[in-house]
């Protein structure tokens, strides 16, 4: 490791707390988060009966220390409602897994705060900073440019190979082998793997393009915004990620349907989504189909994608073991052969969630989708979305969608998905509800200046003692 690498990573908070003191407090948080998580190094610093110092650590502290010191008034403003409860569960439950393992309390303490750096503050940062129609719109555009930064750096790899880490940081993320497919390489630029690289970049195109088709944004830096949109799609395409090509489609399907399907997609894929993980733990479905399925792109995608499927499988039994709240920390979920050694690869985050923190843990992150979304899709009904002051809310919407998709397949450690499940918690219910007859280019909410035009005053007309008409 590079003496770059330890300056970035211990670096970062008092450099994110300059930012504080000059810039808007969202702007710092998109910064620290979208920053950190793009370009700090894949370190891990152990600290003694406490969490690893890593990328997502440096930018949770450097974000709390910048709201307590230049914006505490907005974090105490903070008040729970009861759709904040699936995240209070999915946070203190960890608390409860370590009693009933005879863990400890100290250690149920550290797996708290663990919880509260990756989920819960930035969490209360969506709820708290990105509640209106600018915080979302910021949120959209955050997104947006954070894919466009990366694109020539994907392009570069892709042509030169996958190892800026390891030149600018001294070592590898990924074993290298894995970046090879199809004959090229695949980006994986300053992230720990390859998939969620390509999964930046179809998020930055959705958030693009419907920030563009609603007219939310006309043009980015001189250009059409189509122009960076299609640098973003073309990126995207030449990571060689199937599973980004499946997200893609999927958001681009949600949001290109409002209105036109009957129920619409995204209330179909909330309500199936939950029903697959359920019949994966229970082993009610072994997943053979969709192996069939990826085995018409190719066997290599099939053979990866039975080699997870018996990895959950033998896994989910294990966790079934302790099905109420899981195993805890320190491997203890993990399966191990008759010598001890770990024979068990975890790649979904619904199946590490089900043997650490049992149904209660996964019930819990499985709802904290499906109420916001939910919650979402019924007050901004139909084509509300493509209105321009609901736009930037609707990608935040849609990307919540397409991290908690991902998350049977892949572990999602995107700080952006927790900070827009709670943005588009308190924007559903902050902003009022869509009613119809709204042109999409109407601006209304909050946040606004503008105010909803008077009914015109009727002419003054005398009254009439008798209305029926005299004859002449």
């Amino acid at each position: 490791m590079t003496a770059l690498a330890h300056l970035a990573m211990f670096g970062w908070i008092p450099l994110i707390l300059l930012i504080f003191a000059f810039a808007p407090p969202r702007r710092a948080i998109l910064v620290a988060y979208i920053g950190g998580f793009l370009f700090l190094p894949n370190a891990a610093y152990e600290l003694s009966g406490m969490p690893d110092y890593t990328k997502t650590t440096a930018a949770g502290l450097a974000v709390l220390l910048g709201v307590v010191i230049f914006d505490s008034r907005t974090v105490l403003s903070f008040r729970l409602r009861w759709f904040d409860l699936p995240m209070v569960v999915f946070c203190s439950s960890v608390v409860v897994t370590s009693i009933v393992n005879d863990l400890g309390v100290y250690d149920g303490l550290s797996r708290l705060l663990e919880r509260l750096v990756d989920w819960g503050l930035p969490y209360l940062v969506g709820r708290t900073y990105f509640s209106n129609r600018q915080g979302m719109y910021e949120l959209a555009m955050g997104l947006f440019i954070g894919g466009l930064i990366y694109v020539p750096l994907c392009l570069w790899e892709i042509r030169m190979s996958p190892n800026l880490h390891n030149q600018l940081y001294g070592f590898r993320a990924r074993n290298f082998g894995l970046g090879i497919r199809y004959g090229g390489y695949r980006p994986i630029v300053f992230l720990w793997s390859y998939i969620p690289v390509a999964n930046w970049l179809a998020g930055a195109a959705v958030a693009g393009f419907w920030l563009w088709w609603s007219d939310r944004q006309g043009r980015f830096l001189g250009f059409p915004m189509i122009v960076p949109v299609l640098a973003l799609l073309a990126t995207m395409l030449l990571a060689k990620t199937l599973a980004a090509v499946v997200l893609l489609v999927l958001g681009f399907g949600v949001l290109l349907s409002r209105g036109a399907l009957r129920p619409n997609l995204l209330r179909v894929l909330v309500l199936v989504v939950p029903l697959i993980v359920g019949f994966r733990a229970t082993a009610v479905w072994d997943g053979e189909g969709l192996v069939n399925l990826a085995g018409m792109v190719s066997e290599e995608r099939a053979d990866s994608l039975r080699y997870r499927i018996d990895n959950e499988n033998k896994l989910a039994e294990k966790a079934l073991q302790r099905p109420l709240f899981g195993w805890g920390g320190w491997g203890r979920a993990r399966v191990y052969d008759d010598r001890g050694k770990d024979v068990s690869t975890t790649d979904g985050l619904w199946i590490i969630v089900l043997g650490k923190s049992g149904w209660v843990g996964l019930g819990s992150l499985l709802a904290m989708f499906v109420v916001t979304l939910l919650r979402f899709d019924r007050r901004f009904p139909g084509r509300s979305w493509l209105r321009r002051d609901i736009a930037p809310a609707a990608v935040a919407a849609t990307i919540v969608l397409m991290g908690f998709i991902n998350n049977i397949p892949n572990v999602t450690n995107n700080p952006l998905i927790p900070i827009a499940i709670g943005g588009v918690g308190s924007f559903t219910l902050a902003v009022p509800a869509h009613r119809g007859g709204s042109r999409p280019g109407a601006v209304t909410g909050v946040g606004d200046s503008s105010r909803r035009p008077r009914p015109a005053k009727r002419a003054y007309r005398p009254r009439v003692s008798d209305p029926r008409p005299t004859r002449s």
